[in-house]
Order: structure tokens, then C-alpha cells, then sequence
């Protein structure tokens, strides 16, 4: 049944990317219980996401970007895990 009791908050924030094949990893890497929607845009670089707070902690959808290889403007992805990233998607990282 439907949680339509569940409300959910519209947040947007930084996430470092290039392409269409960081689109799909980042939107894919917070698809998480508790969130609605994830879209990030190339141009801007930000992700705009519909989450509940009550079922998840905006940290924790930072911290899910972050494992994928993508820093936000709250945490970075630690090195291994950027290097692993396809040629197309190194992103300029900032200090």
C-alpha cells in the first residue's frame, strides 16, 4: 500500500560528474529507500533529489554519491574509488 503519509522534501545540491554515463551512476547510486527521484544535470553539475527525511538521512545519500566515485559539495569520494572511474567520467576534482 502506498505511504502516503510519508512526506518528502526537495533538496538540490553539487555533484562533480561529466557524462551521461555519470547521469546514470549518480541517479542510480541514491535510488535508496526513502528516496522519490534523483536528477542530476550535466551542465549544472547539481542533483536535484525528492527524499523523505524520516526514512533517510541526507548524509547518507551524500555518503551513497561518495561510494560510487562522486564527490558532493558535503563529502568526496575517497582516490580508489574515483581512479576506478571510466576515463570519460574523471571529473576535475577540487582541493
Amino acid at each position: 500500500k502506498p505511504a502516503s503519509n510519508v512526506s518528502y522534501i526537495t533538496e538540490t545540491f553539487e555533484v562533480l560528474g561529466n557524462c551521461d554515463m555519470c547521469k546514470s551512476k549518480i541517479e542510480k547510486a541514491v535510488m535508496i529507500t526513502g528516496v522519490k527521484s534523483a536528477v542530476w544535470n550535466k551542465t549544472t553539475k547539481k542533483l536535484t533529489i525528492q527524499y523523505a527525511p524520516s526514512k533517510v538521512d541526507i548524509m547518507s545519500i551524500h555518503q551513497k554519491i561518495a561510494n560510487a566515485g562522486y564527490d558532493t559539495e558535503k563529502l568526496r569520494a575517497d582516490n580508489k574509488t574515483y581512479n576506478k572511474l571510466h576515463s570519460c567520467c574523471k571529473y576535475d576534482r577540487k582541493d
